[in-house]
């Protein structure tokens, strides 16, 4: 009895084990993407050693030279790398080059009053548009973003006199967009995934515990202020350059009533708003036919 109490304890305080339901070539699996994250994490340290010192690491699928795509943008890019590298094709390969809570955009400073390294980001997304721009190889520019960072703290190193957030956003966008345009890239846009209002843990099933079925309504995403004023103004302005498409994530996790942080008995979101592995792995499929559609339609 002492034992099997402890037991239900130690799986209580622990939260369960997330992973005991899983079969072993699930496990298996995991552990082979993981590897392949460490060592793209390590090609990106060889051409950028100072990435992640400065934030978050940067991955490179293959060597230096060998990748058709780059993604752009902040964690919400980096969150998407697991499940892409798991359906790219021989001939294709992609670098992610992410930053804390920054932008996508050229010359934009975001989410860096309560956290100064945020400060230069802009600097090493200009690193990293100059190493695109002088790689033909990659053909496709993804860019994602969280809207909550930038909705309130946002600044343009061009025009930092500027304080309108909505003019400060724009500038940013129609800035890149012309770059990109002008360098003969296609551009996917990624609108970014619903937030949770719980924490993601609530939908873990464990001892005791009736697990949350993760399910909530859509609106809570859909009248989000940074989400619609970040979404208008991708939409509106993107319609101006025929090298650039959009995908809504949020059209993958949400019905017309709802939206779901668990499909097919799977958790997809490591926390509130980032994805997990098998999060990744469910969306991957989608971005990267978008991207093949694009480079056809082109």
């Amino acid at each position: 009895m002492m034992a099997l109490g402890g037991t239900g304890y130690v799986l209580f305080t622990k939260q369960g084990i997330p992973r005991r339901w899983e079969s072993q070539k699930q496990i298996d699996e995991k552990s082979k993407i993981s590897k392949l994250v460490e060592q793209s994490q390590s090609k990106c340290r060889a051409v950028f050693p100072e990435w992640e010192k400065k934030t978050n690491a940067c991955y490179f699928q293959n060597e230096d030279g060998r990748n058709t795509i780059a993604l752009v943008g902040d964690s919400h890019v980096g969150h998407l790398f697991p499940g892409l590298i798991q359906v790219t094709k021989e001939n294709e390969g992609i670098v992610v080059f992410p930053a804390s809570c920054a932008t996508p955009f050229i010359d934009i400073i975001a989410a860096a009053k309560d956290n100064p390294r945020r400060q230069n980001n802009w600097q090493l997304h200009r690193d990293a548009y100059k190493y695109i721009f002088e790689h033909p190889e990659i053909k496709t520019v993804v860019l994602g973003h969280h809207p909550g960072c930038s909705f309130y703290d946002v600044i343009d190193r061009q025009n930092p006199k500027e304080k309108d957030k909505n003019k400060i956003m724009e500038n940013g966008i129609r800035r890149t967009f012309d770059i990109l345009q002008e360098k003969g890239k296609k551009v996917l846009i990624v609108l970014d995934n619903p937030n949770l209002n719980f924490e993601p843990k609530s939908c873990i099933a464990r001892p005791f515990i009736t697990p949350f079925r993760g399910v909530f309504r859509k609106d809570i995403h859909s009248k989000e202020k940074s989400i619609v004023s970040y979404n208008e103004r991708i939409i509106n302005i993107s319609k101006e350059y025929p090298n650039i498409s959009i995908i809504d994530l949020s059209e993958y996790f949400c019905d017309s009533k709802n939206c779901y942080a668990v499909k097919n008995k799977k958790l997809l979101y490591k926390d509130r708003n980032h994805l997990n592995y098998d999060g990744s792995l469910y969306v991957a499929p989608a971005i990267m036919e978008k991207i093949r559609e694009i480079s056809r339609n082109h």
